[in-house]
């Protein structure tokens, strides 16, 4: 989550492309170990060779995938022209890189995951999205006592989830809460930045 430089992603997983055939005429044509996705008034089709996505791809390239997506994120979350449809990408990146994380990643991965994803919705005006991921991530900070560092920016996100959803008053006590965790946080830099996220809700 410290990490603010974008990164420009290179999706390493192989394009699904058509393969032209003649039209099924029963079950004895279908590919076996797959399935074969008829392109409406074409011969075309795609063949799905695996049905779960997960053992589809390996270790490598979910964890590829998943910091990639999560710089990917932070290049849309900084960017001063954002436009709505940069937004909406915005989303579906922080999304897929918690995903690819569920696979590989650890509990603070997960965690930091819905703190993008609640960061992202709050931004894209999403406020129940919003709220919900930043419980999560608050309640994982608990649950497996995350450093300093990640229960201060727990309170963080709430604040900006629940401000988003026009609780400003709770948003407060939650920006509080966020200094005083933030206080004990030993880097200088992770505290200023932490001060700068809640400088709005202050």
């Amino acid at each position: 989550m410290t990490s603010r430089n974008a990164v420009v992603i290179v999706h390493p997983l192989r394009r699904i492309l058509p393969e032209t055939r003649p039209a099924s005429k029963g079950l004895e044509d279908m590919p076996r170990g797959g399935c074969s996705i008829h392109t409406a008034g074409t011969d075309s089709y795609y063949e799905v060779m695996d049905s779960n996505p997960q053992s589809a791809i390996s270790e490598a390239d979910h964890r590829k995938c998943a910091a990639s997506l999560f710089n990917y994120t932070w290049s849309l979350l900084e960017k001063s022209n954002r436009t709505s449809e940069d937004t909406d990408e915005m989303v579906r990146a922080a999304y897929a890189s918690r995903w690819h994380w569920s696979v590989v990643g650890e509990p603070i991965n997960f965690a930091r995951g819905e703190w993008q994803i609640s960061r992202c919705c709050a931004e894209a005006g999403r406020p129940e999205a919003a709220l919900h991921h930043a419980q999560l991530y608050l309640e994982a900070c608990i649950r497996h006592e995350f450093s300093d560092f990640d229960l201060a920016f727990a309170h963080e996100v709430m604040a900006r989830a629940l401000s988003a959803n026009d609780n400003h008053e709770e948003a407060k006590t939650h920006a509080i809460e966020a200094l005083n965790i933030g206080a004990d946080i030993e880097s200088e830099k992770d505290r200023a930045w932490l001060e700068e996220n809640l400088q709005s809700f202050i």
